[in-house]
């Protein structure tokens, strides 16, 4: 299930609710793919440490990405202001 999130995050949506319940996993699933805490159970969506891996996995994967030069620097600032953001870091969250 883990491989499935990597490649898409809409993946979480599809374990079984077990899973979804299961910390471990979720915890898992946003390292692999920060962008699943999207999809993930609106309990994960609210914890902080959960949401702070999901952020250090998008901002990881934004950087390598941008480190290639597959992406210009307007959108790799709109990537950490969205991370922010979903952080909670303006007070608004996603």
């Amino acid at each position: 299930m883990l491989a499935a999130v990597e490649q898409d995050s809409l993946a979480i949506k599809y374990a079984s609710e077990k899973l979804q319940q299961e910390r471990t996993f979720v915890l898992a699933a946003v390292s692999a793919n920060g962008f699943s805490i999207r999809h993930a159970h609106e309990k994960w969506q609210r914890d902080p440490f959960v949401v702070t891996i999901a952020t250090k996995a998008m901002l990881t994967n934004s950087v390598h990405t941008c480190m290639r030069g597959t992406c210009s620097l307007v959108i790799f600032v709109l990537i950490i202001i969205m991370c922010l953001v979903l952080a909670g870091a303006f007070g608004v969250g996603i």
